[in-house]
């Protein structure tokens, strides 16, 4: 029973990843068929990258001081996820009510991120032991799989299992949370603490910033490298027909890239041993550029599968490392701001992905916006190595 917190948390991490697999990978898919052109897709996604922008921030402040504890705010952002996406099963092709909708499900969806990465370390405050790169690698987990089976679903039942299959998921979510909650540290016990930690500072976001400048500006970096990953991930498909390949290899890809994550993020506590989070991220940088200049050479599938596979020295080393690295230059009641702040960047890298990307493609070609990419991995790379602070392990 003692590993039952680390257990149902990875569950959580799992499931969460299973329906953004669903809603982010699979919205291109739904959208299409309910009548929507491309530019129109990607207007749903910076809409919903705006509202995810303006509401983290506020939910990050409430959920540090709220009486609420974080169980109870993740199962009304899963309610109402789950009423949002069922509605999506109701409305008509091309509806409007249709493209407002999808917005929704996407911010709601989006929002659940910080909270549910800050639940590791309250549960460490508990006296549970956690392991978040274990937690994290069952989310790669759930998103290799998902992507895989909603590729067969979709095509033998119709892109209603998209919705559907999220709204199962987000069912167990909610179960997996009630189940977590009174493992949770009371609120009063996460309060003292953070007024023992720096009493009286209740900071906002901003005045968080402010004091929080070489963090923020590693967050900067972190948004360039996220940019250049999320574009090609956006636009895979393209950059595969470009080479002559078809929606199939685009889902082999896709699992590829989680598939590796999972090693990695599984033995991420060990590394954390022998290596800091800053320059674990320093490493990850450097991975995101070998990953672009790769993808910007691929002249075959082949290579661009051989692409793929630096996702396990990219995203599936900067992602723990960059939730270990704000929680270490973070203080107690400022927790949930701190972890906002790579889910924001996650944001704002997804909403310039999808107001340029498009446009890039249409306007200058693939082989323009794989050097874009490759670009701002570099200026990404700077940032990170430039302030990081290296502790000694």
């Amino acid at each position: 029973m003692k590993r039952s917190p680390q257990l149902r948390y990875a569950a959580l991490q799992c499931f969460y990843w299973m329906v953004d697999s669903a809603v982010g990978s699979f919205a291109s898919a739904f959208l299409l068929q309910r009548g929507f052109s491309s530019s129109l897709i990607g207007l749903v996604i910076g809409i919903g990258s705006i509202g995810s922008l303006f509401l983290e921030p506020v939910l990050a402040h409430y959920a540090d001081h709220a009486k609420a504890g974080l169980t109870d705010i993740l199962n009304v952002l899963v309610g109402l996820f789950i009423l949002t996406a069922g509605s999506l099963l109701v409305w008509k092709s091309g509806s409007p009510a249709l493209f407002v909708f999808y917005i929704l499900i996407n911010i709601l969806h989006t929002i659940q991120h910080p909270l549910i990465n800050e639940m590791n370390y309250r549960l460490e405050r508990a006296g549970h032991t956690m392991n978040f790169g274990i937690a994290r690698a069952m989310g790669s987990l759930g998103f290799s799989i998902m992507s895989a089976l909603l590729g067969v679903l979709v095509e033998k039942a119709g892109v209603q299992m998209i919705p559907l299959s999220a709204i199962a998921i987000s069912l167990v979510m909610a179960v997996l949370l009630f189940l977590l909650r009174p493992m949770m540290p009371k609120r009063d016990a996460v309060q003292k603490e953070a007024a023992e930690t720096r009493a009286g500072s209740a900071s906002e976001m901003l005045a968080f910033a402010k004091g929080h400048r070489r963090l923020m500006l590693v967050t900067l970096g972190g948004t360039f490298l996220m940019f250049s990953s999320v574009t090609c991930g956006y636009y895979l498909l393209q950059i595969i027909m470009h080479v002559g390949g078809n929606a199939q290899d685009m889902g082999i890809a896709l699992a590829l890239a989680a598939f590796t994550e999972i090693p990695v993020m599984m033995l991420f506590s060990r590394l954390q041993d022998r290596l800091s989070s800053g320059m674990i991220l320093r490493i990850a940088a450097g991975g995101y550029i070998l990953k672009q200049l790769t993808l910007l050479l691929a002249r075959n599938y082949g290579m661009i599968l051989f692409s793929q596979m630096f996702q396990m020295i990219s995203f599936a080393l900067f992602l723990p490392a960059i939730v270990a690295y704000a929680h270490e230059h973070t203080e107690a009641e400022d927790g949930v701001k701190g972890q906002a702040l790579m889910p924001l960047s996650a944001v704002g890298s997804s909403l310039l992905a999808s107001l340029f990307g498009g446009v890039l493609i249409d306007s200058l070609g693939i082989p323009f916006l794989l050097l874009v990419c490759l670009f701002t991995a570099v200026i990404g790379a700077v940032l990170v190595v430039r302030f990081t602070e290296i502790e000694p392990v």
